[in-house]
């Protein structure tokens, strides 16, 4: 009896060990179970804000590319009023220099 009182108590504290350690596995197990939850969580919000950087770019080479257009019309539009300017100013040249050669004419 007292050898199997010893072997009791030298099983049962083994088992208390044992039991402390699984105790401390579970723990740590389900800290990482835990910081795996969390770290989706920021992985979930990341791929949100990446999403919503993706639609502001996009946004913004619509206006980019709508405001190119625009761009190119007032250039079109200036280039058109130069060419008449141009004219106009082309045409009142040759009226001067006819009006000053008849004046000149004239005046003789």
């Amino acid at each position: 009896t007292i050898t199997t009182q010893g072997v009791d108590a030298t099983q049962n504290s083994w088992i208390s060990s044992n039991s402390a350690y699984s105790q401390a596995g579970f723990a740590v197990a389900n800290s990482a179970s835990s910081n795996t939850i969390t770290l989706q969580g920021g992985l979930n919000t990341a791929n949100t804000n990446i999403s919503n950087i993706q639609g502001v770019d996009v946004t913004q080479n619509t206006w980019i590319s709508s405001n190119a257009a625009f761009t190119q019309a007032a250039f079109n539009q200036a280039n058109s009023a130069f060419g008449v300017a141009n004219s106009a100013f082309t045409t009142t040249n040759g009226s001067i220099a006819w009006a000053t050669a008849n004046s000149r004419r004239k005046s003789s």
